[in-house]
């Protein structure tokens, strides 16, 4: 009789460890699936906050692509992208744009209807500090915003280019909608390279060769 009650006694104790043993694999199981959970939702978190960060595109082009000459004014504009996926507008942005100052001159910048506030451009020697402005949508553009318009005129015949570069003023910064930090130091900033030609001459010093060559009287 004694040798069944001790094998039930240890029948009960091994049916005990196994017991706990099984509880503690749960509790362990279950730590560990929330543990990857939490992992989840972190790294889901960290590509979200990865997919807001914005990548700006700012640069300069050509209102037109008619033939440059000497002494003839042509527009150049700024624009900005946001070119975050699924949005495309720029709440603000700001560049210093540098110039061939012996070669060209700035005659007129003007701001888009679009963009009226924080206009505090600088003209200098061969450069436009702080070019840029802020907008006065509340809603999001689609496609390139041009900033502002600025009239050039070429005194020298060549090939020259001028480049954009970040703004250094405080009150000079880059936001986007959606997105109120500033985005300084992750734009891309353009160039704009362009060729002028000398100023065509069909009469230089009495010689009427080229007008001949031009006109042919019948």
């Amino acid at each position: 009789m004694n040798i069944f009650r001790g094998n039930a006694n240890r029948f009960r104790f091994i049916l005990s460890l196994f017991v706990a043993s099984f509880s503690i694999l749960f509790i362990l199981g279950a730590v560990v699936a929330q543990l990857g959970d939490e992992i989840g939702d972190t790294n889901d978190e960290v590509q979200l906050n990865a997919e807001a960060i914005s990548s700006v595109q700012v640069g300069l082009v050509r209102a037109n692509s008619d033939t440059l000459y000497v002494g003839e004014t042509f527009t150049v504009l700024l624009q900005a992208s946001d070119i975050r996926t699924g949005i495309d507008s720029v709440y603000s942005a700001f560049a210093d744009v540098a110039f061939p100052q012996d070669d060209v001159e700035i005659l007129d910048i003007r701001y888009s209807t679009e963009f009226p506030y924080i206009n505090q451009q600088t003209i200098g020697a061969g450069e436009i500090d702080e070019l840029g402005a802020a907008s006065n949508l509340f809603a999001v553009q689609n496609g390139a915003s041009t900033i502002a318009e600025i009239d050039v005129m070429p005194v020298n015949d060549g090939a020259f280019q001028m480049a954009s570069s970040e703004a250094d003023a405080d009150i000079s910064e880059t936001t986007i909608f959606g997105d109120d930090f500033d985005q300084r130091g992750s734009i891309t900033y353009g160039d704009l390279s362009f060729d002028v030609l000398p100023q065509p001459n069909l009469i230089t010093n009495g010689d009427f060769s080229n007008f001949a060559n031009d006109w042919q009287f019948v």
